[in-house]
């Protein structure tokens, strides 16, 4: 009577068993998928070593008292001197503002070479001078960079006359008030070289070596930052009184061909072996391999190839790269300008990347489901051992009444 219960206890108690291993199984493998580093086969570079701290020198030694009450002395004097003249913070030159005005144009020109030119005689002519030029491209794609000054007075002439020269495709302007800086840098200048007269006088009555080390030392840091505020100045006012304009110079762009481009991702099984058949594609068409990148990440390999072919069989080579696999991107950019020459190197470029398919998601469901369906099976292994168990019990039940 006894025994098919505990035949049920006994399957009750292995199922449990087992689906707890296989929970747990499931588990550690989740895990140990989630935490497994990246692996890259591409090569990095080297961290960039970290500065050491370098010994700084010790400093000098600081003044005694004696020295310092020296030096304040002076200081304290220079600034009474400041208030008993009752001087007001100095003013911009006959009221004039201090502007440094700039301007950056782009212009589509015919001929770039006599634009230059052009450009040239209206800077001279408005007195002015060109600052830079720099020119490249071949002699029918030549470019120009120039960097012209003129008076501030002429600067609005000069940018309506070189816009005059072609289509202008890029107009900027800028004005900026330094007239602020002016007065700061100004004033504190006269400070400074009130504090290096003081200083000068108090040199001349200073009676120990202690005492002329001390106001030397002040004199020439007085001195350095003297130097440094006029030079400033002198910057700011060389930008105010000529005005800056860069010039850049180009032909039409619609005068020149322009080869096609493309970039593709195809999703393939085996990343390494269609590389090597780029590779020999690429090889095979006269075209120029510039780059290939492979790297892995969570098991799935991946590379990316840069390489360029001749425009005449930039059509053939993108079938070919389209039969790879899926292509999940795909962008061209068509030829333009047609052109009856043929280039004598392979300038039509590709990019295309590789990759492996992602990896499915079932795993969740695994580990969701398995215990879910094991439970239904305990539970219907249980129901049937204890229908089997009522059932005989009737049966022997009825044979013994």
């Amino acid at each position: 009577m006894r025994k098919p219960v505990l035949i049920a206890i006994v399957v009750l108690i292995a199922a449990v068993i087992i689906v707890g291993g296989i929970c747990s199984l499931l588990l550690t493998t989740r895990i140990e998928t989630r935490t497994s580093p990246d692996t890259s086969f591409a090569q990095s570079e080297p961290a960039a070593a970290q500065p050491t701290p370098a010994a700084f020198p010790a400093s000098a030694p600081f003044p005694q008292e004696p020295e310092m009450a020296l030096v304040e002395d002076a200081m304290i004097k220079a600034a009474a001197s400041d208030s008993s003249t009752g001087s007001s913070p100095p003013s911009l030159d006959n009221g004039r503002q201090k502007i440094i005005s700039t301007a950056s144009l782009a212009v589509e020109v015919e001929e770039v070479g006599p634009a230059v030119d052009r450009v040239r005689d209206i800077t001279e002519g408005l007195g002015g001078f060109v600052e830079h030029l720099s020119s490249f491209g071949g002699e029918n794609q030549e470019n120009a960079n120039l960097t012209v000054r003129v008076p501030q007075e002429r600067f609005t002439a000069a940018v309506d006359r070189i816009s005059g020269l072609g289509n202008v495709q890029n107009r900027e302007l800028g004005r900026e008030d330094v007239s602020e800086q002016f007065v700061d840098l100004e004033a504190r200048l006269k400070s400074l070289q009130r504090e290096e007269t003081s200083l000068l006088s108090l040199l001349e009555l200073a009676t120990s070596v202690a005492d002329v080390l001390a106001i030397e030392r002040e004199l020439s840091r007085i001195r350095s930052e003297i130097e440094r505020h006029q030079g400033r100045l002198d910057f700011l006012s060389r930008r105010v009184e000529l005005a800056t304009i860069h010039v850049f110079l180009f032909p039409p762009h619609d005068r020149f061909p322009q080869p096609p481009s493309a970039h593709l991702t195809v999703e393939v099984k085996q990343v390494s072996d269609r590389v090597d058949e780029v590779k020999a594609l690429v090889e095979s068409h006269d075209g120029g391999l510039d780059r290939v990148f492979r790297s892995t990440r969570n098991e799935q390999d991946r590379a990316e190839i840069s390489f360029r072919v001749f425009p005449l069989h930039f059509s053939d080579v993108m079938q070919v790269l389209e039969d790879q696999g899926k292509v999940l991107n795909k962008e061209v950019v068509e030829a333009t300008g047609g052109g009856d020459d043929a280039p004598k190197t392979p300038n039509a470029q590709i990019n295309i990347t590789f990759r492996e398919p992602k990896p499915r998601e079932g795993g969740f469901w695994l580990f969701v489901g398995l215990p879910i369906a094991a439970i239904i099976l305990i539970s219907g292994l249980a129901a049937a051992f204890y229908w089997t168990y009522q059932r005989g019990r009737r049966r022997r039940d009825r044979f013994l009444g």
